[in-house]
């Protein structure tokens, strides 16, 4: 990693097959590595100044294109599928989390209010 990456090809066929469109997408992908892992070594653990909101991973363009080719729905019409397809991913390629942990080892995720 760190290197200039081409992480994606489209291809766009349409019906008649009188054109076909090959696209390659290059992206230089060493700053948003360096800018995850600086994120992620704050403290806070990616929530907002007054914890209304909260940021867990950033994933360049192409690295994005390429997990929808590898199959993670993660522009599914249902936000739930969509939602967990995302952090499938994020766990499943750390380099793209801002924090160390999306969900807190030992604790449960939910609000207790008393």
């Amino acid at each position: 990693m760190g290197e200039i990456l081409d992480k994606s090809r489209m291809y766009i066929h349409n019906d008649d097959g009188d054109y076909t469109l090959e696209t390659d997408i290059i992206q230089d992908i060493r700053d948003h590595i360096a800018y995850c892992k600086e994120l992620r070594n704050r403290p806070g653990n990616g929530f907002w100044d007054k914890r209304n909101g909260r940021m867990v991973g950033s994933i360049p363009s192409v690295a994005y294109l390429k997990g929808l080719q590898e199959g993670y729905d993660m522009e599914c019409a249902d936000r739930q599928i969509a939602h967990k397809e995302k952090l499938r991913y994020l766990n499943d390629h750390p380099e793209w989390r801002t924090v160390p942990h999306i969900d807190t080892p030992g604790h449960t995720g939910q609000i207790i209010i008393k």
